[in-house]
């Protein structure tokens, strides 16, 4: 992109909507409608709809354009917002989380914590609450994705891998027939190539988890998500919805069913042979259904995810307040109880020298803190 036009870009992105961008980037590379939908594969209505702006593309089409065009998914995104004055006085319910005094707080609100400001915005462990972006949220649903297809054909290798030993000895019975040393070959056989597909399974367990390891902050902790994001995450999810059950419901179907090959062949009195490659069959018919289950499940959670963990800057701000006002109670005083009731309960236990019952202390001072704080509230 030349510098004028990345320039230009600059100055206009903030007052342009994202159907002007798609229609002054893809003008930009000098590709018609057919051109863009074909590298998208969607219809050229589908583009004609995006910049009409009669329609938005997807989560996933956004990562596709941000590439296609090599830009980021923010500027694509964001867009200038306006604000207009307000005539009315600021309401000072409506001021309390937004991070900036109106001078309308009560002494009360600022000194119990009913005031937070953006610098004020720690979670449970005095740490500032990450916020997470448009981009950022894309990119994790775009990786848990990827990890949920990966883990799904490991978990598919593995379940594969006594198929392969239970099909080589049923091979090499049919081939060498049944003595002892064709039996021990077959069966070398399968073991070889029952711990090559673990392995392989391993390494793809091993190379996944390692791909979404820098997310790991986004299943573990609470974070700020930026406007928007909740949003378009619930759309997708939404969309999703219809896949995920016929994942699910095709996957445990196949589950159920990977049983019937073993039982025909058993009802039938069978040669062992075909018993074997009943088994055989299962295996592997289990293996894709499991492989459905988990991938699906992967992406579903890693939504899910998104919309438990992430907050407005509200919802952060709620959380701050009940954990001020629960440390200006009696939670202050907790570790010094526990101190007294350890030193309590050492005394009652060597002065009866009946430590059978003297742990009941620690119930009954339990049932008692609960009910101080309870109390307190």
């Amino acid at each position: 992109m030349l510098p004028m036009e990345a320039e230009q870009m600059r100055k206009e992105d903030g007052d342009m909507t994202l159907s002007e961008k798609i229609l002054m980037l893809r003008k930009q590379k000098g590709w018609s409608q057919e051109e863009l939908a074909e590298q998208l594969g969607v219809s050229r209505q589908s583009v004609s709809k995006w910049e009409s702006g009669t329609s938005l593309p997807d989560l996933n089409r956004i990562l596709d354009l941000s590439r296609l065009f090599s830009v980021s998914t923010d500027f694509l995104l964001k867009e200038e917002e306006t604000m207009e004055e307000e005539t009315e006085p600021p309401d000072p319910e409506q001021e309390l989380f937004s991070g900036e005094k109106t001078g309308n707080e009560t002494e009360e609100q600022v000194l119990e914590g009913e005031w937070v400001a953006p610098e004020e915005m720690e979670d449970e462990n005095g740490k500032y609450y990450r916020r997470v972006s448009f981009s950022e949220a894309l990119d994790y649903l775009e990786q848990m994705g990827e990890y949920g297809r990966q883990l799904g054909r490991g978990v598919m290798l593995c379940i594969f891998a006594p198929a392969a030993l239970v099909g080589s000895v049923a091979a090499g019975s049919v081939a060498m027939g049944n003595s002892v040393r064709a039996e021990n070959i077959a069966g070398g056989i399968g073991t070889v190539l029952l711990l090559l597909l673990i392995a392989w399974a391993v390494v793809i367990f091993i190379g996944s988890a390692s791909k979404i390891e820098k997310y790991q902050y986004l299943s573990k902790k609470h974070y700020i998500l930026e406007p928007g994001v909740a949003e378009a995450v619930q759309e997708e999810k939404e969309a999703f919805e219809d896949v995920y059950r016929k994942s699910v419901m095709v996957g445990v179907c196949m589950c159920i069913v990977s049983v019937v090959p073993v039982l025909l062949a058993g009802i039938s009195d069978s040669k062992e042979v075909l018993v074997l490659m009943g088994v055989v069959l299962m295996f592997l018919i289990v293996g894709v259904g499991v492989h459905l289950i988990v991938s699906a499940t992967v992406i579903r959670e890693a939504q899910e995810t998104l919309l438990k963990r992430g907050m407005t800057e509200e919802e952060a701000a709620e959380r701050i307040i009940k954990k001020k006002k629960k440390k200006g109670g009696l939670k202050k005083y907790e570790d010094s109880y526990w101190i007294l009731i350890t030193v309590i309960y050492l005394v009652c236990s060597f002065a009866s020298m009946k430590w059978w019952g003297t742990w009941i202390i620690f119930v009954a001072a339990a049932a008692v803190w609960e009910f101080l704080t309870a109390a307190k509230q």
